[in-house]
């Protein structure tokens, strides 16, 4: 029983191939083909954030998935959960969205300035 314990405690420090996030391209070409945009009417550098539910938006790490300072405000989510995502700017409109890192899922968007 104690070594299925540890195996459990050891299994939480290493990502699961369902837990992998998706890579800022796909993110880049989520938006891109949601939204009927040119690739290049959308910055090319994503920033991997935190978003809680109430539009919060803090500095996070891909390979840690560490929540940091609070970097800025969005609409609530649409899905009423805290997600790792990526953040997509479009140049053209000044909007971001926020596509889950996981499901891919576009879960916000604000305006930017």
């Amino acid at each position: 029983m104690v070594l299925v314990f540890l195996a459990i405690q050891d299994s939480l420090n290493h990502p699961s191939i369902s837990r992998m996030s998706i890579s800022p391209n796909v993110a880049i070409s989520i938006v891109s083909s949601t939204f009927n945009m040119s690739e290049n009417q959308i910055d090319k550098f994503p920033q991997y954030v935190y978003v809680k539910p109430d539009g919060k938006v803090y500095e996070s790490n891909l390979e840690f998935n560490n929540i940091g300072k609070i970097i800025g405000n969005t609409v609530p989510t649409n899905t009423s959960g805290s997600h790792f995502a990526w953040e997509i700017n479009n140049l053209q409109n000044k909007k971001k969205y926020y596509v889950d890192g996981i499901s891919g899922e576009i879960i916000s968007y604000s305006s930017y300035k």
